[in-house]
């Protein structure tokens, strides 16, 4: 199985760059890549094309789709990353911003792309798993990763997505449920969905809440889970790591599992996948603080 790992520094979030202060540590991709023991190569950006209106518009609604790509996107950007909460520092850069978030979703099309011809690939970024239908969520504007599986042409019955990231993938469960895209959420059983009454609980195919009373039967659990989903050409696995015990997102205490189950739990999902001769495409989604990096770095040092 050929392997391709896409990553740039300039596909990272770099909310800094556009006046945004979010206290996000920006450098998690880069330290996977720096402590691989296989030298993995900065892809050519030149390869990597924004998704356009239209390609949008395969996942989201048409209303959804015109407020992004117009003034109303200042509104949907404060609101999809709360920035009440984080004092601004400069003018946002809003158009720069839009175009950099348009070419993160190219990087996605780019990454599928490459896993149609090498089987396996990986992004180390993306996964804007909670934006929904009708909008922008979580701090996720736009869902890349499905908006770049329609652009490529392929049928909905042919993909499973698979989630691991602490919080639920509400975005993919909407609008996988609107396309008949099969879904499964392995997510904290406290805390997610938020208690909030505006945001409307949205139900994956296969939803299983999950704490660190499971961190011994959590590969189990998910072996159990795959051998009843029957077969799949594509999968996308959402391959979030904030269920890591020195992750430092606040909320996400009720997993904490070792840097050795991480691994195992990712080893399990992608060799179940090998098995099945299913192609897969990973995303890195949530992963916060300077360790966070480490489980993606051991799974990687594990099938490179």
């Amino acid at each position: 199985m050929e392997k391709r790992i896409i990553f740039h520094p300039l596909l990272s979030a770099r909310f800094e760059d556009f006046g945004l202060s979010i206290p996000i540590e920006d450098d998690r991709a880069k330290k996977v890549v720096d402590n691989l023991s296989v030298k993995i190569p900065h892809v050519d950006m030149n390869l990597i094309t924004p998704l356009t209106k239209n390609d949008l518009k395969n996942v989201h609604s048409v209303e959804f789709v015109n407020d992004f790509f117009n003034s109303t996107f200042q509104e949907m950007i404060y609101n999809t990353y709360d920035l009440q909460n984080y004092p601004e520092t400069k003018a946002i850069q809003y158009d720069e911003f839009r175009k950099h978030l348009l070419i993160q979703g190219g990087a996605s099309f780019f990454g599928l792309s490459r896993m149609l011809e090498d089987d396996f690939a990986m992004f180390l970024g993306g996964g804007m798993h909670h934006a929904r239908y009708e909008s922008g969520h979580g701090f996720c504007p736009y869902h890349d990763f499905l908006s770049a599986y329609f652009k490529l042409g392929l049928n909905a019955k042919d993909l499973i997505v698979i989630d691991i990231d602490a919080h639920q993938g509400d975005g993919t469960a909407d609008i996988g449920n609107r396309l008949g895209v099969n879904t499964i959420s392995f997510h904290m059983k406290s805390g997610w969905p938020l208690t909030d009454p505006k945001i409307k609980k949205i139900n994956s195919t296969i939803d299983i809440g999950i704490s660190s009373a499971d961190e011994d039967t959590i590969i189990k659990q998910t072996r159990e889970c795959l051998e009843t989903i029957g077969d799949y050409k594509y999968a996308i696995v959402v391959a979030g790591t904030d269920a890591y015990e020195k992750d430092e997102l606040p909320g996400t205490e009720s997993l904490n599992f070792k840097l050795e189950t991480m691994k195992n739990w990712q080893l399990e999902i992608y060799n179940f996948l090998k098995g099945n001769n299913t192609k897969q495409f990973w995303l890195c989604a949530g992963g916060y603080g300077s360790e966070s990096w480490r489980p993606t770095h051991a799974f990687l040092e594990e099938i490179l």
